[in-house]
Formats: C-alpha cells, sequence, structure tokens
C-alpha cells in the first residue's frame, strides 16, 4: 500500500458546477521559475530543482517531507496564438512549485542552495478547483482552464490570479487513475 503524502489544508465552501470552493489555510511554498522552455520540460525541470531542495541541497542539509500537489502557473498573461485560434501558455515562463508540510514556516526552513529556488509564505485564500483524471499536459490543462474559468461568471466568481495547474501523483501512475486540478484564487467578497 502506498503511503500517503501531506496536501494543504482547506475547508470546502461549496460544490456546484463541477467546482469545489475551497478554503485554504496559509501555507510555505518552495517555488521556481523555469523560462523558455516547453511546458513539460519546464514541469521536470521545476521539479528537479525543487525536490534538490527537499532532499538537502539546503543550508542545513535538511531533508523535507514531500507533498502533494506539484503545481505549475504560466507566469504572465501573455500568450502564443497557434492554429486554430487558441491560447498557449508562452514561453515566457512557468512557475512550478512545492507546498511544505504543516508547521513549517520561512523562519523554520532551511534557504535554498540553488538561487532559482525561493520560499514564500501565502496566506489563507479562497480558491476555485476543477478535478481532473488523465495526462495533464498542456492540451488538457488548457481544457480545463477555459472550462473553469467559464464556470466562474456561473457561479458569481471573480478570478484574482492566473490559473494553475496541481498534480498530485507520480508519473507512473495509470492515466485514468491520476489526479489532477486546475485551480484559481478568486475574490472572496464575491463568495455569498
Amino acid at each position: 500500500m502506498a503511503e500517503r503524502v501531506e496536501e494543504p489544508s482547506y475547508t470546502l465552501v461549496r460544490k456546484d458546477r463541477g467546482v469545489e470552493l475551497r478554503r485554504y489555510a496559509p501555507v510555505v511554498r518552495a517555488v521556481t521559475v523555469v523560462e523558455n522552455v516547453t511546458w513539460d520540460r519546464a514541469m521536470n525541470e521545476g521539479f528537479r530543482r525543487l525536490a534538490g531542495y527537499i532532499f538537502g541541497r539546503n543550508t542545513k542539509k535538511q531533508s523535507i517531507a514531500m507533498t502533494a500537489p506539484v503545481t505549475a502557473q504560466p507566469t504572465s498573461m501573455k500568450t502564443a496564438m497557434t492554429a486554430p485560434l487558441t491560447a498557449r501558455p508562452s514561453a515566457a515562463g512557468v512557475r512550478v512549485t512545492f507546498t511544505m508540510p504543516a508547521g513549517h514556516t520561512l523562519a523554520s526552513l532551511p534557504t535554498p542552495h540553488d538561487r532559482a529556488v525561493v520560499l514564500e509564505a501565502v496566506d489563507e485564500r479562497l480558491v476555485a478547483v476543477r478535478a481532473f483524471s488523465g495526462f495533464a499536459g498542456t492540451d488538457s490543462f488548457e481544457r480545463e482552464r477555459d472550462s473553469l474559468v467559464k464556470s466562474l461568471a456561473g457561479l458569481g466568481l471573480r478570478a484574482v490570479s492566473e490559473p494553475e495547474l496541481a498534480r498530485y501523483d507520480p508519473p507512473w501512475t495509470l492515466p485514468f487513475l491520476r489526479r489532477n486540478e486546475v485551480a484559481v484564487e478568486v475574490e472572496p467578497t464575491t463568495v455569498h
């Protein structure tokens, strides 16, 4: 039986039209931005950098428990046009993150050796989430992102961040068993 990996804590606010509205507790994230490569290469490079940090490439040579999900987000609103007319994440960059285990603070975590890895505190936030299975590449991210964004207006929600992709499973997981999500932070004042 596989060991259960810690996930960020949240409270389900409501569920409607295939979208969950979640209130996430504050967390600390390890973050890296990978630029000028494809989405998949950015995910691989970002994962490698962040894994290095949690496996001991830090000032204390300390191992930090792995958590799920690994998230990825385009770094800007810029999009590249393709045929047919669709928006794709541009080569500007992909922001890849790991959430640190509960109980860690910026002060308690060791400093990364890799200057491309930074730590950030994330306040409590309200997030709209749409879950999906299968491979979580650029095409499925775009499809699910578009569906989530279209659902927001009907739910009376307004996005305040770029959508991000969350992957929960290791790459050897069978596609139909994979758990993925697309998520976007929403304005708390829009919640009824």
